[in-house]
C-alpha cells in the first residue's frame, strides 16, 4: 500500500517539475522575443534617422552650392550632388518601408508622413524651393523621430534626478530600473 503513496508523490513530482519547466521556457522566450523586437526597432528607427541625416546633409549642401556666389561648381560636382541625393532618397524608402512594419502606428504615421511631403516637394516648379522645403521636412522629421525614440526606449540621457533636490523624483526613477529588470507581464 505505502507503494502506491510513493508513486503517486513521485507522479506529483514529476507533473509539478514540467509545469515549472514549461513556464519558466515560456517566460524565457517571451523575454527574448521583446528584446529582440526591442532591438529590431531601434535598428530601424536608427536607421531610418540616419537616412535623414544623410540626405539633409546632402540637401543642404545641394542648397549652399545653388545660392553660392562664385559659380565654382563644375557640372560633375553637381552630377554627384545628384547622385548622392538620389542614393540618400532610395535609401530612406527603403528603411523607411522596413521601419513601418516594426515600429509603433505613431512613429510609422510620422514616418509615412515625411515620405509624402518629401514626394509632394518633387512637383514644385522652384528648383531652390523644393530644396529648402525638403531641408525643413528633413530636419523637422529627424528631431520629431528622434524625440518618439527616446519615448518609446525610456532613453532619459539627462541621468538621474537629483536625491537631494528631489528625493520623490529620485525614487520614482530607481523604481522605474528596478522594474526594468523584473519579468513584464
Amino acid at each position: 500500500m505505502t507503494w502506491w503513496i510513493e508513486l503517486l508523490r513521485l507522479a506529483a513530482q514529476l507533473v509539478g517539475a514540467i509545469v515549472v519547466a514549461k513556464l519558466a521556457v515560456r517566460w524565457a522566450l517571451d523575454r527574448f522575443k521583446s528584446e529582440k523586437l526591442w532591438e529590431r526597432q531601434a535598428t530601424a528607427l536608427v536607421d531610418v534617422v540616419t537616412a535623414m541625416g544623410a540626405m539633409e546633409r546632402v540637401t543642404s549642401r545641394w542648397l549652399d552650392d545653388f545660392y553660392s556666389e562664385d559659380g565654382s561648381t563644375t557640372e560633375e560636382y553637381k552630377q554627384q550632388l545628384r547622385q548622392l541625393h538620389r542614393d540618400a532618397q532610395l535609401k530612406l524608402q527603403e528603411v523607411s518601408a522596413a521601419a513601418r512594419l516594426i515600429l509603433p502606428r505613431d512613429i510609422a504615421d510620422h514616418i509615412r508622413q515625411t515620405d509624402g511631403e518629401l514626394e509632394s516637394h518633387n512637383e514644385c516648379p522652384n528648383y531652390d524651393e523644393a530644396l529648402g522645403l525638403d531641408l525643413r521636412v528633413l530636419r523637422a522629421s529627424s528631431d520629431a523621430l528622434i524625440k518618439m525614440g527616446r519615448r518609446l526606449f525610456d532613453a532619459d540621457l539627462d541621468g538621474p534626478p537629483d536625491p537631494i533636490r528631489h528625493p520623490w523624483a529620485f525614487y520614482q526613477y530607481r523604481n522605474a530600473i528596478r522594474l526594468s529588470y523584473a519579468d513584464k507581464q
